[in-house]
């Protein structure tokens, strides 16, 4: 990895006059900064440095297999499995993975620190419950549920929903939904807006706030979660769904909600 880093470098920075620790993979030239106008500041010797760049790469790697296991240990619940053995085996394999780095990558303490964050990430789950056969959501372990009161005060106070505290709760810790939550956002046309409840959903993934979803369960769960404002099951989801998918819908309001969790 430092040889294909010094090699693209070399290819395509463009710079002509540089030196390079091929041992350790740290390049130094000299190169002119800018500020956040993109105006040039007065030029300095630069250093580009693989250590960056590979830790950049390790965590990528983490936030990867968090969110690999999360959707198995989802899927085995949401199935009626129980996924302890498969939490006990990535265990396994990771303390075995632990033990060869603390020999190997000595020289990149942030590896074996990402490995223990992997570790604690399992164990979060074990400690935690999931409860299986509902269509609501489940909350991230790593998620504590001042959190998710702060998301229902938000929405509350912004008059997108109308619910009773308890049933949001239940709809974001995988437990049954009774009520369900009134959605109150409406689109220009004055009707109910589905495509704000879309855009949440995805805030809320992506945000790592929610374990995904599989396409195969989106929609089933925007109907068992959500109701309009007379407390009626939503129609037409699919339909809605498709539309979101094909457009570049944005929501100042619910993006300000999610930045201040």
């Amino acid at each position: 990895m430092i040889k294909e880093f010094i090699t693209d470098f070399v290819e395509n920075s463009g710079e002509i006059n540089f030196e390079i620790d091929y041992s350790k993979g740290v390049i130094t030239y000299y190169g002119c900064y800018s500020d956040d106008k993109g105006n040039q500041l007065e030029g300095d010797y630069i250093t580009s440095d693989f250590n960056l760049f590979f830790e950049a790469f390790v965590q990528k790697q983490c936030e990867k297999s968090k969110y690999q296991i999360q959707t198995i240990v989802h899927d085995l619940a949401y199935n009626g499995k129980t996924y302890y053995p498969f939490l006990d085996l990535q265990k396994k394999i990771l303390h075995s993975i632990i033990e060869k780095a603390q020999k190997i990558y000595c020289e990149y303490p942030f590896i074996i620190s990402k490995l223990f964050e992997l570790n604690n990430f399992i164990e979060t789950f074990e400690a935690g419950t999931l409860i299986i056969g509902n269509n609501s959501y489940c909350l991230s372990p790593e998620i504590n549920l001042e959190k998710l009161h702060l998301l229902f005060t938000l929405l509350k106070n912004n008059s997108i929903i109308d619910s009773l505290e308890n049933e949001f709760i239940n709809a974001f810790t995988n437990k049954e939904v009774k009520y369900g939550i009134k959605w109150l956002d409406k689109a220009r046309s004055g009707e109910l807006n589905k495509q704000s409840i879309f855009y949440l959903i995805e805030k809320l993934i992506n945000n790592k706030i929610i374990l995904d979803v599989s396409n195969s369960d989106y929609n089933k769960k925007i109907e068992y979660v959500f109701r309009d404002r007379m407390g009626n099951i939503l129609n037409n989801v699919r339909q809605s769904k498709s539309t979101f998918l094909n457009s570049n819908y944005q929501n100042e309001i619910i993006d300000n909600i999610i930045s201040s969790l």
